[in-house]
């Protein structure tokens, strides 16, 4: 386990999390174009009675959960683009936006 300190609001906290858990983290928060520290206060804001660690782990698996299904919607309208085209181009991502609730994303 690997313990991160930060200043929350008003309050000083440690963060203990698995290293694979903080890489990913880290991965989300650069995706969403947040500092570390930003995204960790804001699931802190909106997180309900949960601890900051469960909480983030939470909004990981939201933030994975929404990208596999946008990307799996992506794919079915590419199949359907195909069979009706012969050409098939590549679409733009979306740019992702964190919603009031943490876990939740808009596309």
């Amino acid at each position: 386990m690997v313990r991160r300190h930060f200043r929350l609001e008003n309050r000083r906290t440690s963060i203990c999390l698995h290293p694979e858990e903080w890489s990913m983290f880290d991965l989300v928060a650069k995706r969403l174009g947040y500092d570390v520290k930003a995204l960790i206060n804001e699931i802190d804001r909106t997180r309900a009675s949960s601890s900051v660690p469960s909480a983030m782990r939470v909004f990981m698996l939201g933030y994975w959960r929404d990208l596999a299904r946008m990307n799996a919607g992506r794919a079915a309208q590419a199949s359907a683009s195909a069979k009706s085209s012969s050409v098939m181009t590549a679409s733009t991502p979306q740019p992702m936006r964190l919603a009031a609730r943490a876990g939740s994303f808009t596309v």
